[in-house]
């Protein structure tokens, strides 16, 4: 099945989504906000560490935090990245 690609979006909508999802820690964007915060990245900063462009940071900002090895893999391909560096990014914990 493809993965949708992600949808271009606005500043204003960047600026509601990250601060949307900085709150709840259901949302990938609350663990990178804490990130963020421990290691004083700006978004800007951080995209550039990890690479995707802002958009595609939003995208994952709005995803759910991942629970197994499913969801970690679900995050991985959407972002062309391997599911470890994901598991390790978001502090998921998967089974050797």
């Amino acid at each position: 099945m493809a993965l949708p690609l992600p949808m271009p979006l606005s500043d204003p909508i960047h600026k509601l989504a990250f601060e949307r999802t900085t709150t709840d820690p259901i949302f990938v964007g609350y663990r990178l906000a804490r990130l963020r915060t421990g290691q004083s990245l700006t978004l800007d900063q951080q995209a550039a560490a990890l690479g995707p462009s802002l958009d595609s940071l939003v995208g994952l900002c709005l995803c759910r935090q991942p629970r197994d090895r499913a969801d970690v893999e679900m995050v991985a391909a959407r972002l062309g990245w391997e599911s470890g560096r994901v598991a390790d990014l978001l502090g998921v914990r998967l089974p050797t």
